[in-house]
């Protein structure tokens, strides 16, 4: 995703990441690398300050997906675990 979002691939990078952030591990993942390579971001685009940390392209949108997996996830465990 990272060698996709630095090339000319930016926008398909964006959306399968969107859809790889289903799983956990990628999102977290993916919101580390992208915290580390935010500077890296701007300069490609042409922006001179580095992005925020927690900006929904960097890893804003990591740590919703993952708050929301974890509610979810673990509400599902406990309606299988109630059922069963």
């Amino acid at each position: 995703m990272f060698v996709l979002r630095v090339t000319d691939m930016k926008s398909i990078s964006i959306a399968i990441g969107w859809v790889l952030r289903l799983i956990p591990s990628f999102s977290f993942g993916y919101g580390v690398i992208n915290i580390g390579n935010r500077a890296n971001y701007a300069l490609k685009e042409g922006h001179s300050d580095p992005y925020m940390t927690f900006d929904i392209d960097i890893a804003g949108g990591d740590v919703l997906f993952l708050s929301l997996e974890g509610v979810i996830y673990m509400l599902l465990v406990f309606l299988y675990e109630n059922l069963s």
